[in-house]
């Protein structure tokens, strides 16, 4: 009866370590994700920053721009100088064009910033699909072990054995096999 009980027990034992063994993988792959996921994040923030430079910097383009086509209207009524006004035109166009690539630029960083969150959102969602998987092998292997007490009266040793490997503690539960 000894004989048998430890065979059951060390089948019982082998399918624990085999639930454990595709459980790991899939922590590694947790990781793996919320590596990814604290990568994107830095590239969201980055770009964010970015974008908000570059508006920063456009909103002063666009003030500069008002404030030279005052100076320009001005200095029309008072002053019909062509040399001074050709020069604060062209000043102007300048600040227009370089406000229009920023915008460009602006845009640019709202979409790397909506592909990142995106990026984020999926590893989230295979996080916890992970998560869940987990728990469903971990539940699985409880139930193996729980069903393997209930269905045979083991003597008191074997019993608390079992139920020390519910708790997924080898050292105790490796101790309660020896003794």
């Amino acid at each position: 009866t000894l004989l048998h009980l430890i065979q059951r027990q060390q089948e019982t034992l082998d399918a624990f370590y085999a639930m454990e063994e595709e459980i790991n993988p899939l922590w590694l792959k947790r990781k793996e994700y919320d590596k990814q996921k604290k990568e994107s994040q830095a590239v969201l923030e980055e770009c964010r920053a970015k974008c908000a430079a570059l508006e920063s910097e456009r909103l002063q383009n666009v003030k500069t721009i008002d404030s030279l086509q005052r100076s320009a209207d001005r200095m029309k009524m008072f002053f019909w100088k062509r040399q001074k006004r050709a020069s604060l035109l062209s000043k102007i166009a300048d600040l227009i064009l370089l406000s229009n690539e920023q915008r460009k630029q602006v845009s640019e960083y709202d979409i790397e910033i909506k592909k990142a969150e995106q990026e984020i959102l999926t590893n989230q969602e295979k996080i916890c699909s992970i998560e869940a998987e987990i728990n469903s092998r971990s539940l699985q292997r409880t139930e193996i072990l729980l069903r393997e007490l209930g269905q045979t009266d083991y003597p008191e040793p074997f019993a608390r054995f079992l139920m020390s490997l519910t708790q997924i503690d080898k050292a105790t539960a490796t101790d309660e096999l020896n003794r």
